[in-house]
């Protein structure tokens, strides 16, 4: 097999692939010898329908079926012996099958583009490692103090304020017409977190347990959801249940309990460790963003469109 490559880019190859008469002959004449052991054409027994006759009827398909087999593999062969590492699968045209003659095909396909370095070895990044405070451990142990946090029933009589975790019902309406979908059962909404509309959470403070209220908000004209798009959309809520937020005591136990040591000592000597390993990896991977960005700046080359769609395609997923 004759392989002639030609760049059309720094990241596609045109292959000519010349394939020798006698390989597409061995190939062929198998074909035919399996296809007379299948047809029955009148005055001859099976499996001995000359080849003449069945070309006549048949050369078409069989071809068509010995090029389908034939060609992927001489396209993979192809590229292994020039050593091309491919990045798609190709694009096979111009086939060229003659009796008795060479078998003949081009292929094109993107490819990983060369990447020469020339320029770093005089280079000086500062690995920029902040200094873990005693502020920074408090920080830390309160984030952990909440994250093992229960939510406790407030009194009847309390009333919604920030950081309450309200329980309600509500049905949404748009110009005074309710929403089909519009109604929802069993909502948790923590106030002051914005995990909702902020205008939702706002006006949900001084709610009371089993009240009533209208909360209007206004939608921007760009929102998913084109009925509510620009619009002033009114929800009727329905406070079930307000609850607070109980926080666990830092003591001895409570590091017990996480496995973060015996004592409460032990527990901020751990959050310290661990705040100055995650600043320590952090600092080096901004060292390793910076190289990578003057790498390519000063190291450019041609990426294939392949590999750009397919990483589109990853992000749209």
């Amino acid at each position: 097999m004759k392989v002639a490559v030609h760049e059309v880019h720094p990241w596609e190859k045109r292959l000519e692939v010349e394939v020798p008469a006698e390989v597409v002959e061995k190939e062929l004449d198998k074909a035919y010898r399996e296809l007379a052991k299948r047809v029955q054409i009148p005055g001859f027994r099976k499996g001995k329908v000359p080849r003449p006759l069945l070309e006549r009827y048949y050369r078409g398909s069989v071809e068509d079926e010995v090029l389908q087999r034939l060609i992927p593999d001489l396209y993979q062969q192809a590229l292994e012996t020039e050593g091309i590492q491919a990045v798609t699968e190709g694009k096979v045209e111009d086939i060229a099958l003659e009796k008795k003659k060479a078998l003949r095909f081009t292929a094109s396909v993107e490819v990983l583009p060369p990447i020469e370095i020339t320029t770093y070895q005089d280079w000086e990044f500062t690995e920029q490692v902040v200094r873990i405070t005693e502020a920074d451990v408090e920080k830390a142990l309160a984030a952990l103090q909440k994250e093992h946090s229960q939510w406790e029933a407030e009194e009847e009589t309390a009333t919604v304020a920030e950081g309450h975790y309200v329980i309600l019902d509500y049905e949404t309406s748009v110009d005074e017409v309710p929403l089909e979908d519009g109604r929802q059962e069993n909502v948790s909404v923590e106030v002051g977190s914005g995990t909702t509309l902020p205008e939702f959470e706002a006006q949900l403070i001084g709610g009371k347990k089993g009240e009533v209220r209208d909360i209007t908000v206004s939608f921007p004209p760009d929102h998913a959801d084109k009925r509510l798009a620009g619009k002033e959309v009114r929800f009727r809520v329905t406070i079930k249940e307000i609850k607070r937020r109980v926080l666990p005591e830092i003591t001895d136990e409570f590091a017990r309990s996480i496995g973060a040591g015996e004592t409460v000592a032990e527990l901020r000597e751990k959050l310290r460790q661990e705040l100055e390993a995650r600043v320590e990896q952090e600092a080096r991977r901004q060292v390793k963003d910076a190289l990578v960005t003057r790498l390519l700046e000063a190291n450019p080359f041609a990426v294939p469109p392949a590999l750009v769609n397919r990483r589109l395609q990853a992000i749209l997923q």
